[in-house]
């Protein structure tokens, strides 16, 4: 399914590349999105002894200027979509898991969030003369977590672990004395803002622990003093109240607080104004660790009656300063002004249109001519693409060629890139055939194999979804389908007929043990797709029945050569099949394991195949004859 979602996420990309000359200020992004009284929440990572004004700084080791001290080889110390700005200059070398540290930076960032990393490329001396460095990074590295290349990021979500998405704001190489080159990427996190808790600061933060233990009617009526109060205070609408969440369900607290807000609403001695309303925020902090990066914003405790004490010295914020809610409502709040906000512009222009976007535009309306163009340009504005190629600018090439003259160079009906749908599953960035019905997104000849090999009454059990799920449920009774991809399941579960059961399962673990909740020989057909496929075929292995088969996708990739290795070890047969795959121009291998040779004889004569890919040259130009 690598390919499926990969296409997924390059038919509806907007790309924002943008040349440097075209950027006045980083900064100015966030103007559009920053109100008078929001605070934006400006990390330097690493920041060391030369923090930027106006962020939290934040390095391993003590120091004037660091504001939370971590060792970020581990869960970095702030929430989940909760800072709008990352700096990371000459610092993310001194990690040393790549993967964990790109996810890690995503997890934090609010969508749309602005990463500027500085690092020391491979291509000079830089990278390897310190003798902290302990990961190595170069102008390409950054093509594996960036929506630009397709194909890197879908094979680094898949196979390597990679959760997030970014894409390129800027990336160049600057070169300075000693042979040492630098790569400065700025990026910006894609994630959807929808149903997605996110941190909103204002001025003044404060946070209060309710103790969830007690009953609604004792939260509820200290949530609505608090709130109350907020509302009334001259300087609410500087104010965010951040409500801790601990040891309760998320979805109650946000009911909760919900019929506190309208509780208050109808109260006829509370007056509130659209314009100067305070922000409240429900803490959705799933380690003790993200309270460190919230210290340096938070104003004030407000003390409750009834309070999660042992948490709050747990988390270290015993000794922050604190108000009762008698004293709140009478403090005087001194108000600061966020340095960076102030430093912005009042009007920001709009970014032009780069190549790479117009390309992307014009290959989605299906102007092929025309995106070879901007494609082509790209190339130009940015070097680096021709190093590492552009498939979707090789797609638009292929596309722009007159196909039916092609074909009617040929015996009719024979020419298989027609035939078999790979001209239309090309066109629409879906595996289809010819008729445009949903195909798997395997090999071809695994296709031709497999589908002669199914009976009507077969369960199948599929870790990884999409247009494979519609096919086998056409022609199987049950399909059994487990999603990682959050995205992709918000797209797809619309569309399952009733025989699938659809699964979204995030966790790599829990995804590959999802089948293990089902009695051994459950299962006719097994597909190891989508992600942590090694384990995926482990525990597959006493759950494919006897005379049942198992489908392991892309196994030419030798991340998954474990996972065969299992399979071989247990006593499998394997057959290989290399080949083409919808929608690309490249060969992949769909590999097909068994225990019973009798899977090889089912079916019937070549020569009577029919096929949801077309007929054969042979069955087309040499038909038989009734006499």
């Amino acid at each position: 399914m690598i390919e499926e979602k990969l296409h997924f996420n390059f038919i509806f990309l907007e790309k924002q590349m943008l040349r440097q000359e075209q950027i006045q200020e980083v900064d100015t992004i966030y103007n559009s999105n920053a109100s008078a009284s929001s605070k934006l929440m400006c990390v330097d990572l690493g920041c060391g002894t030369h923090k930027a004004e106006g962020f939290i700084g934040v390095d391993v080791i003590a120091g004037d200027n660091v504001d939370v001290i971590a060792d970020l080889k581990s869960h970095f110390p702030f929430p989940d979509n909760s800072v709008d700005f990352i700096k990371a200059h000459d610092f993310i070398e001194h990690l040393p898991d790549r993967i964990h540290t790109m996810n890690e930076i995503w997890r934090i960032c609010k969508p749309n969030a602005i990463v500027d990393i500085s690092v020391p490329s491979t291509d000079g001396r830089g990278a390897f003369q310190d003798p902290t460095h302990v990961s190595f990074w170069n102008i390409n590295s950054f093509m594996y977590y960036c929506q630009e290349f397709p194909p890197y990021l879908a094979g680094c979500q898949s196979h390597y672990g990679f959760k997030g998405e970014f894409s390129i704001v800027n990336i160049e190489e600057k070169h300075s004395a000693l042979q040492i080159v630098h790569v400065h990427a700025v990026l910006k996190a894609i994630k959807p803002e929808e149903n997605s808790y996110q941190l909103n600061l204002r001025n003044i933060n404060f946070i209060i622990f309710p103790d969830w233990n007690q009953s609604m009617e004792e939260i509820f009526e200290q949530l609505v003093n608090i709130c109350q109060a907020i509302i009334g205070h001259s300087k609410s609408s500087d104010i965010t109240l951040l409500i801790d969440t601990q040891n309760t369900n998320l979805e109650d607290a946000q009911f909760l607080l919900a019929d506190v807000l309208l509780n208050l609403c109808y109260e006829e001695n509370t007056e509130t104004n659209e314009n100067n309303l305070p922000e409240f925020n429900l803490l959705n902090i799933s380690s003790p660790e993200e309270y460190k990066g919230l210290l340096p914003v938070l104003y004030s405790r407000i003390v409750l009656e009834g309070e999660n004490e042992e948490f709050i010295n747990q988390i270290g914020l015993g000794q922050l300063h604190y108000f009762t809610v008698e004293e709140f409502s009478s403090a005087s709040l001194a108000v600061e002004k966020s340095q960076l906000l102030d430093s912005l512009p009042n009007t920001q222009s709009q970014p032009q249109e780069s190549s790479l976007s117009k390309a992307y535009r014009k290959f989605g309306e299906q102007k092929f001519a025309e995106a070879v163009e901007f494609f082509q340009k790209a190339i130009i504005e940015n070097p680096q693409f021709a190093d590492t190629g552009l498939i979707p600018l090789a797609h638009s090439l292929v596309l722009t060629l007159d196909w039916p003259k092609i074909s009617r160079n040929l015996p009719p009906g024979i020419n298989y890139l027609e035939t078999s749908g790979w001209l239309q599953s090309l066109y629409s960035g879906k595996p289809i055939n010819q008729e445009a019905k949903p195909i798997p997104w395997y090999t071809y000849p695994a296709i031709e194999f497999i589908e002669n090999k199914i009976d009507s009454n077969f369960c199948v059990f599929e870790y990884g979804s999409g247009n494979s799920s519609l096919w086998w449920s056409e022609r199987v009774t049950q399909v059994i389908s487990i999603e990682s991809d959050a995205n992709w399941f918000g797209y797809i579960k619309e569309n399952m007929p009733s025989n699938v059961e659809l699964y979204l399962i995030e966790d790599d673990l829990e995804y590959a043990a999802a089948i293990n909740q089902y009695e051994d020989h459950s299962f006719d057909v097994i597909i190891v797709d989508g992600s942590n496929r090694n384990q995926c075929a482990e525990f597959a292995i006493s759950k494919v029945k006897d005379k049942g088969f198992i489908i392991f996708d892309n196994t030419d990739d030798h991340k998954h050569a474990e996972g065969v290795e299992k399979l071989l070890e247990s006593g499998f047969m394997r057959i290989d099949f290399y080949g083409m795959i919808p929608s690309y121009l490249y060969k992949n291998c769909t590999s097909i394991f068994f225990k019973d040779v009798s899977l090889l004889s089912r079916g019937g004569l070549p020569s009577e195949k029919r096929s949801c890919l077309g007929r054969s040259c042979f069955q087309i130009t040499n038909p038989i004859i009734a006499i």
